[in-house]
């Protein structure tokens, strides 16, 4: 799975590192962090690869990171309007949780969790039609 995201503001990037692939646009290979995160389980820290290789590019204000490298494929322009369409799906999910209630899942279960899931949805697309 591929991911696109904004680089953390508390990251360094230094785009003078790593492999050029033109203006402001690099591949930098970022190293497993020495100790697990504590967010992170053990079993996960231990399957992670000791780094990974990732494209790090700046368009206009943004610092865009993300596992796509073919620059010739994907230009900065490209990974601009992807990260823009990414971002309109976030807020568009958040706007679905919060108009439907379910930015809060009262479940117990992973059945019951996908059964609430597709009710919310099913009250969704029913005043999506009503409304139309």
């Amino acid at each position: 799975m591929d991911v696109l995201f904004e680089q953390n503001g508390s990251r360094i990037t230094d785009l003078r590192w790593g492999q050029s692939l033109g203006t402001r646009d690099h591949i930098v290979r970022w190293p497993k962090p020495v100790s697990r995160p504590q967010w992170m389980m053990s079993e996960q820290y231990a399957n992670a690869p000791q780094e990974i290789v990732l494209r790090e590019c700046k368009v206009d204000h943004q610092l865009l990171v993300t596992t796509l490298l073919d620059h010739r494929g994907l230009n900065k322009g490209d990974l601009s309007q992807l990260y823009a369409r990414r971002w309109n799906v976030e807020l568009d999910l958040r706007n679905l949780k919060t108009t439907t209630g379910m930015d809060v899942l009262r479940c117990q279960t992973p059945e019951t969790r996908d059964k609430q899931l597709w009710v919310h949805l099913l009250a969704y697309n029913v005043i999506r039609l009503l409304m139309a």
